[in-house]
């Protein structure tokens, strides 16, 4: 097997790539190309009664679309990861971009709920490899700090934008519809494809790709999970993106059945949490030049968790209020924004050698948790804020002591 080294020297300078790219122009469009695959979560949801009632069918067999297209994100990763460590990363950028165009044009053209459900897997699919070949392309061209920003960004947009997505969709769908919302995916698909075929090159030199030879990827496999680092960091990113898609899924379920909020609150609490975490992240990018990004991580999740249980006590004595959970929740979510850009960062830096299968495997149990998360939530809506504050508590605190460890070691 051909040499699986990637190493980039210290004295490197930070803004151009190995392929003499400015990484000035490169990172705003990597965000772009990984932050299609989030949009789509929320945007049609606002719009599945109506989908329903053209279709058909019923708002649980809408909603069911939205899991196929979770599962497809989370297979595409595993299946684009490691297949970009072989033959590299620009040309299965290009190509899945080109087919999600077509498979967003079928979906605005279907009659039927099953053909939808089975399009928007393959669109998973499709717009998965945005979000992990960003990251990999990140890995083989940025280093230590210029990481962990690239990551920050790319993370931002991966969480913000199922947030506000519902949001954008309610105000595409009075205008063009759910399905020219569709039209409007293609036409960005088709936007991205453009922008890899002119602006980005290959960032995965020939002598860095994975031999053809049978069991080259078992071996990057193996290999990663005996990296502490990589597995280390790789659990406190799907641990942390738990509590965040356990956030997304649950909140408008509290909102409606435990605080009984209308419309206005409803979105100021939404976004109240979206701009405190992403406004985290932000300072956590900035301090990383004093203190380590570890510790970050540390403090961050610890802050999560001592919320996050707080939150449990109120509930199990019958002290809670509507300001309380509301409060306690936002200030968890804003908590975590130290931790989840640079355990993002700190991940896919262990995996540098095969990065692209890195990125795929902690993004695969990412989307596998978000595919599972919301239906549990969903069973019994007058448990779902124990529920939530039981998953971010647990989660965070696994979280910690696993930084704790890393710190030690």
């Amino acid at each position: 097997m051909k040499s699986q080294t990637r190493s980039i020297p210290a004295d490197a300078p930070p803004v151009t790539g190995g392929t003499g790219q400015s990484l000035g122009w490169l990172i705003p469009a990597l965000i772009m190309l990984s932050a299609a695959g989030p949009l789509v979560v929320g945007l049609h949801t606002p719009v599945a009664n109506q989908m329903a009632a053209e279709l058909n069918t019923t708002r649980g067999d809408i909603q069911f679309t939205l899991t196929t297209y979770l599962l497809g994100i989370a297979a595409g990763q595993v299946t684009f990861g490691p297949l970009s460590d072989r033959f590299g990363r620009r040309r299965p950028l290009l190509a899945c971009n080109i087919v999600a165009s077509l498979l967003c044009l079928a979906c605005a053209m279907t009659t039927s709920v099953h053909v939808l459900a089975l399009l928007r897997f393959g669109l998973g699919l499709c717009f998965s490899v945005g979000m992990v070949l960003a990251s990999a392309i990140g890995a083989d061209l940025t280093q230590g700090r210029t990481t962990l920003r690239l990551f920050t960004g790319l993370t931002l947009a991966g969480t913000v934008l199922p947030l506000v997505s519902p949001a954008l969709g309610t105000l595409t769908a009075e205008l063009i519809g759910w399905r020219g919302m569709f039209i409007a995916l293609a036409v960005l698909a088709v936007a991205l494809a453009m922008m890899v075929w002119f602006g980005i090159r290959e960032s995965l030199s020939t002598q860095h790709q994975l031999s053809p030879q049978r069991g080259a990827f078992t071996t990057a496999l193996r290999k990663l999970l005996s990296n502490r680092r990589y597995t280390g960091f790789g659990a406190v990113r799907v641990l942390t993106f738990s509590s965040v898609i356990g956030y997304v899924s649950a909140m408008p379920l509290v909102l409606e059945h435990h605080l009984d909020a209308n419309q206005t609150t409803y979105l100021l609490v939404i976004v109240g949490g979206a701009t405190g975490f992403g406004i985290a992240m932000l300072v956590a990018d900035q301090l990383t030049t004093r203190i380590s990004a570890t510790s970050m991580i540390f403090w961050g999740t610890l802050a999560t968790a001592l919320c996050s249980f707080t939150l449990l006590v109120l509930l199990g004595t019958g002290m809670e209020s509507a300001a309380w959970s509301v409060g306690l929740l936002m200030a968890a979510m804003t908590s975590l924004g130290l931790a989840v850009g640079n355990s993002s960062g700190l991940t896919i830096d262990a995996a540098r050698e095969t990065a692209g299968t890195g990125s795929a495997i902690v993004g695969c149990a990412m989307f596998l948790i978000g595919a599972v998360l919301p239906p549990i939530f969903a069973i019994e809506p007058s448990t779902v804020l124990m529920l939530l504050a039981a998953l971010m508590a647990g989660c965070s605190i696994i979280a910690a002591a696993v930084t704790l460890r890393l710190i030690r070691t």
